[in-house]
């Protein structure tokens, strides 16, 4: 039997430019170059621009990903991103065509997700991005185990993105 590999977490956003920055700046994630590291070709379909960060977009319209999909008609834009310790493959994907409606988001809510991303001092991060006034902080910094504490911040689309720290 086959067993899967585990390979990347897709992600659909509003603004690609705009969580490219956010997973840039606050969570510390890099771009990903998948074809060089990997050695595959792209899509023929393929296309590239520069994006307003300096960074180069891929965009694909086509009739193997509408099938893929189930979405007839969809364009996208992607980038690849990569965590510090290159544990977590993440794509984010912008819909220029075929997009959907949003959903509401919530711990609670069936389908919804959170990240969650160890740092080293979870009160240093949380002053970092205090200071920052520009990420949305939805949660004081809680002891959640005796050897746990995290705070949690919304990333640009609202989406939870935890920040843990393990206490020795």
């Amino acid at each position: 039997m086959v067993k899967p590999e585990f390979h990347h977490v897709g992600f659909t956003v509003r603004d690609i430019e705009r969580s490219f920055a956010f997973y840039r700046d606050v969570v510390g994630m890099t771009v990903w170059n998948q074809e060089e590291e990997l050695d595959v070709k792209p899509p023929e379909e393929r296309q590239t621009e520069v994006g307003t960060a300096g960074i180069e977009i891929s965009s694909v319209r086509s009739d193997a990903f509408d099938r893929l999909t189930n979405n007839p008609g969809s364009e996208i834009k992607y980038l690849n991103l990569v965590s510090a310790d290159r544990k977590l493959v993440f794509q984010l994907i912008e819909y220029v065509a075929g997009g959907g409606p949003e959903l509401e988001l919530d711990h609670n809510r069936p389908g919804s997700m959170h990240f969650s991303f160890f740092v080293d001092d979870v009160a240093a991060k949380h002053a970092d991005i205090e200071r920052r006034g520009d990420v949305k902080i939805i949660s004081d910094v809680v002891q959640i185990t005796p050897s746990m504490r995290s705070f949690y911040v919304a990333d640009p689309d609202g989406v939870p993105v935890e920040f843990l720290e393990v206490v020795r």
